[in-house]
């Protein structure tokens, strides 16, 4: 068996690396799934790490190349004699990736790591909204909502431009179409749904939200452990300090139940 394993949103490498560090989270799961006898095939998105030149302009990219990314591999994989079952696992975003993916193609499962089981306008303003001023939030639903409707907004305040740049917009508006939990109840795969509890990015109702759309997905909760799969503190300093980490090992049991979930199958 292999499994495709997809990384989460922004400059986030094949390894679980992002701009606050190296924790290697995504390395250390493939290298374990391997003690399990189990394959894997990690890769850098399209404008990240050893793939940076496959993106030349930002506002050139919207969310279902990466899906059609995914699905490019499983057929690869599929042409393959050496793999008996495809698999996919999504960390973060890479969740409803891997769930797109899976509409169109056919995989043996799906392990959702945070995966966020809302759309991503009401995750962002969760996000958000401890970090702004009101007048800065009012804005951002604003132009939530706009970009939901399918309509750029130029006039974004510098502040907010790390979330809302005119160049990233199109990604945006693509991506906001979804529901990950309504794509997932028309899916007919096998899935897992895996959630930390001291996860400070994706909340344990994301994972609830994703674990009831059907009877036959299974859940599993690691009390400790966050976005980064390492077990944290629920400070945000102490928290953040495993992003850059990569001593740190992976939550406990974490390998074991997904590798348990793959094998089953």
């Amino acid at each position: 068996p292999v499994a495709i394993i997809i990384a989460g949103s922004g400059p986030t490498t094949k390894d679980g690396n992002t701009v606050l560090g190296d924790n290697n989270s995504l390395k250390m799961l493939a290298e374990d799934l391997a003690d399990q006898g189990i394959a894997s095939i990690r890769y850098d998105k399209r404008g990240v790490g050893d793939n940076i030149g496959l993106l030349t302009k930002e506002e050139d990219l919207v969310f279902t190349d990466y899906t059609k990314d995914v699905e490019s591999i499983v057929k690869a994989i599929g042409d393959d004699p050496r793999f008996s079952e495809v698999h996919i696992i999504g960390h973060s975003e890479g969740s409803l990736v891997g769930m797109i993916a899976a509409t169109s193609t056919k995989v043996d499962s799906i392990v959702s790591i945070a995966g966020a089981g809302r759309p991503i306008d009401e995750v962002l303003i969760e996000q958000l909204t401890p970090q702004l001023p009101p007048d800065l939030l009012t804005i951002s639903k604003e132009i939530l909502a706009s970009l939901k409707k399918g309509e750029p907004v130029s006039d974004v305040p510098e502040s907010l431009y790390s979330v809302f740049r005119p160049s990233s917009q199109p990604y945006l508006i693509s991506w906001l179409q979804y529901d990950p939990a309504e794509v997932l109840k028309k899916l007919d795969v096998p899935t897992l749904i895996v959630q930390g509890k001291n996860d400070l990015q994706v909340k344990v109702t994301d994972a609830e939200r994703l674990s009831t759309v059907k009877p036959t997905v299974e859940t599993v909760y690691f009390d400790k452990m966050n976005h980064v799969l390492k077990d944290a503190p629920t400070d945000l300093e102490g928290n953040a300090a495993t992003y850059a980490n990569p001593t740190l090992p992976l939550a406990e049991g974490l390998v074991d139940s997904i590798s348990a979930f793959i094998l089953k199958q």
